[in-house]
């Protein structure tokens, strides 16, 4: 039960990050460009956020569920996404 708890924590996480992320991609980023600029910082740095809100919520999202997916007891590594039972 604990396991699906997690589950449903992480995409609820991810899939809010990723339509803040989509919202990105539809509307584009000048807009903290120019909050970047404005702070001295070079406005290509607004495209980071593409890796923050689109890239690393699909890889929260896709590891757990190959995992939650796998439920062998057994430690044969061909399990993907299949963590250590510590993390």
């Amino acid at each position: 039960m604990e396991e699906v708890g997690k589950l449903i924590l992480r995409l609820t996480t991810a899939g809010l990050i990723l339509f803040h992320g989509i919202a990105k991609l539809i509307h584009g980023v000048s807009r903290i460009g120019d909050m970047l600029a404005a702070s001295h910082i070079p406005s290509f740095v607004s495209y980071a956020v593409y890796l923050g809100e689109v890239v690393a919520p699909i890889f929260i999202i896709i590891p757990r569920i190959a995992s939650f997916s796998c439920r062998s007891e057994h430690d044969c590594g061909d399990c993907p996404g299949r963590l250590p039972q510590h993390i």
